[in-house]
């Protein structure tokens, strides 16, 4: 699998600009923002949750991959 790196960089690096502006082309189907009521019921779901005044929304970063800038035995402080 290693010496197939080639084949992502230079063929589905240029792709991901298409497949961003394709699913960007979507979100007013799936992104919606709380409006009245539901922004106010939102917005003390997160306080009883996490004791966060005024917040109504959040993104989940999982399926992002973070590498650790120490390397692999780095501690997190």
């Amino acid at each position: 699998m290693a010496g197939t790196s080639w084949i992502i960089s230079t063929n589905i690096k240029p792709n991901c600009k298409s497949v961003v502006e394709a699913i960007a082309g979507h979100r007013e189907e799936f992104i919606k923002f709380p409006e009245n009521e539901e922004l106010n019921t939102v917005k003390t779901e997160f306080y009883i949750i996490a004791r966060c005044p005024a917040i109504v929304g959040a993104t989940d970063g999982t399926h992002v991959k973070i590498k650790c800038p120490g390397g692999e035995k780095a501690t997190i402080r």
